[in-house]
C-alpha cells in the first residue's frame, strides 16, 4: 500500500510499518499527514495478516508538532464552536488509535515535540534512538496540552517538562520511565521490529485481550476523562488566540503564540544551539 502522499506503508511479516513521510518539513503533522496517517492505521487494523503495528518518521524527526501556518488547522478555525469540534475529532481519533486492538510500537527518532509528542503516547509503547528529544516547548508560547503524561512518568515529572518547557533526550526519557529503551540511531528500527515480530507470534485474540485489560487499569484511573479535558482545554487556548480582545484571552500569551508562529517557519537551530535547551 503506497497509495498516500505524505506516509509510507509496508508490511514485513506480519508486522506493518508505518512512516511519516515529510522529511524536509521534519514530518510536522498537516492535516493531509493526519489524515493519511488514520488512514493507514486503519487500514493495519482491518488487515488480518497483520498483528503489530510500528510508526517512525522519515529523516531526522519522527515529528516537529503541529504544522503551523496558511493550510494549518490553525487557520481554518476561529470560533469556540469551531475549535471545540476540531478537537473533539482529534479526541475521538487519539482514542480510536488508543484503543485499537493490535499492539503499536512507536520508533522514535530526533524531534518528538508538541502535538507529535501527544500523538506519540497514545501508541502501546515507545523505544527511542539517542537522537530523540521529547517534549512541549510551545509552552513558552501560551500552548495547553498533554493530560496523559503523568500516566507515564508521574505528576512530578510531568510538571518538571512543561512547566518548564525543556526537551529531554531518549537516555533521560528511558531514566525517568517515558520510554522502554534508548538505543543508537542505526539500531533502532532493528530493534523495533525485533520486538513487533516477537509480538506477532502470538494469537491476535490474545494479544487484543490482554492489551484490553492492560488499558483498563488507565482507565479505573481516570485515562479517557483526562484526554477530553485536554482536548476541551486545547480547543479554548487556540479559539481565544482567534480573537484576542475577549476578556478570556487576556489570560494567554497571545503575542508570544503569534511569535511562536513566525519561529515555526524558520529552520530548527544549529544542533549546538538545542543543546542547550535540553535538559541533562
Amino acid at each position: 500500500m503506497n497509495s498516500f502522499e505524505s506516509v509510507l506503508f509496508e508490511q514485513q511479516d506480519r508486522v506493518a510499518v508505518i512512516t511519516l513521510n515529510r522529511p524536509e518539513k521534519r514530518n510536522v503533522l498537516s492535516p493531509q499527514m493526519r489524515q493519511e496517517l488514520m488512514e493507514a492505521l486503519r487500514a493495519a487494523e482491518e488487515d488480518e495478516g497483520i498483528r503489530a503495528i510500528i510508526l517512525t518518521g522519515a529523516g531526522t524527526a519522527w515529528s516537529a508538532g503541529a504544522e503551523m501556518g496558511r493550510d494549518s488547522e490553525d487557520e481554518r478555525s476561529n470560533t469556540v464552536e469551531e475549535w471545540l469540534m476540531s478537537k473533539r475529532k482529534l479526541f475521538l481519533d487519539q482514542l480510536w488509535v488508543r484503543n485499537m486492538s493490535k499492539p503499536t510500537i512507536s520508533a522514535v527518532n530526533g524531534y518528538c515535540l508538541g502535538a507529535a509528542f501527544e500523538w506519540c503516547l497514545n501508541l502501546d509503547m515507545i523505544i527511542a534512538a539517542e537522537s530523540a528529544r521529547f517534549g512541549g516547548p510551545e509552552l513558552h508560547h501560551g500552548s495547553i496540552q498533554l493530560t496523559r503524561l503523568p500516566y507515564h512518568v508521574g505528576f512530578q515529572m510531568a510538571k518538571k517538562m512543561y512547566l518548564t518547557g525543556d526537551m529531554i533526550t531518549g537516555k533521560e526519557a528511558e531514566r525517568i520511565g517515558l520510554v522502554m529503551e534508548c538505543v543508537p540511531d542505526d539500531e533502532l528500527m532493528e530493534t523495533a521490529l525485533r520486538l513487533a515480530k516477537r509480538i506477532s507470534q502470538n494469537s491476535p485474540q490474545a494479544l487484543m485481550f490482554n492489551k484490553w485489560m492492560i488499558d483498563s487499569v488507565a482507565d479505573s484511573m481516570g485515562w479517557m476523562n483526562a484526554l477530553s479535558q485536554g482536548s476541551t482545554w486545547d480547543a479554548l487556548c487556540h479559539s481565544v488566540m482567534r480573537q484576542p480582545h475577549t476578556e478570556t484571552a487576556q489570560l494567554f500569551d497571545i503575542k508570544g503564540v503569534r511569535e511562536f508562529l513566525k519561529a515555526r517557519e524558520a529552520k530548527f537551530p544549529p544542533e549546538e544551539v538545542a543543546r542547550g535547551m535540553v535538559y541533562r
